[in-house]
């Protein structure tokens, strides 16, 4: 009987010490966090610049002149759809508008949504107004290279891209002529993932 019981003992004392809990356990409390950054920086670096051109309206066609976004692209010549007598004429070639995009998510695709106002305004005087369409764009550092399409491109590896806006400015049919002075108008894209 005795050699029975030396066992059991030694099977009781070994199951008593792996059930019973440890007496050097500590709990660790720790928290878990996350930051959001939704937010980015796109800043316009130059405006959309067609240049010194003549204009002439007409009351029943238009005349348009096309600033590409291309930095490599030349200058283009100004078109007249219908072969009226509307006319713009370039003196000094335009430019691009140029925007800057920072702090975005890395390699992240956002989307451009194009101006809406699309008139272009005598600051001093009247007469008649230009219009603004075919607006375009091109990636010149940062992200993919390139022509954009479909109003999509994507940024770096650090959140950054620089891109150019290109667009058409058109004669509107009126009976006004154009006034020698400065036209304009107050744009404004949107960019978003």
């Amino acid at each position: 009987m005795k050699l029975f019981l030396k066992p059991l003992l030694a099977t009781s004392v070994l199951a008593a010490m792996l059930t019973s809990p440890a007496v050097d356990a500590k709990d660790a409390q720790f928290k878990a966090m996350v930051k959001v950054k939704n937010l980015f920086s796109v800043t316009s670096s130059a405006p959309l610049d067609f240049g010194m051109i003549r204009a002439q309206s007409h009351d029943t066609d238009t005349a348009s002149l096309v600033v590409s976004p291309d930095p490599e692209a030349g200058p283009q010549a100004p078109t007249n759809p219908t072969g009226g007598t509307a006319t713009i004429n370039v003196i000094t070639a335009g430019s691009p508008a140029s925007f800057d995009v920072s702090e975005a998510a890395p390699n992240q695709e956002l989307t451009i949504t194009n101006p809406t106002n699309v008139d272009v305004k005598p600051i001093a005087g009247s007469g008649p107004s230009f219009t603004l369409s075919d607006f375009s764009y091109h990636v010149t550092s940062g992200g993919t290279v390139g022509r954009v399409t479909d109003n999509k491109f994507k940024v770096d590896n650090e959140g950054n891209a620089s891109f150019n806006m290109g667009a058409t400015l058109s004669t509107n049919a009126a009976t006004e002529n154009y006034e020698d002075g400065e036209y304009e108008a107050d744009l404004e894209i949107t960019l978003d993932y």
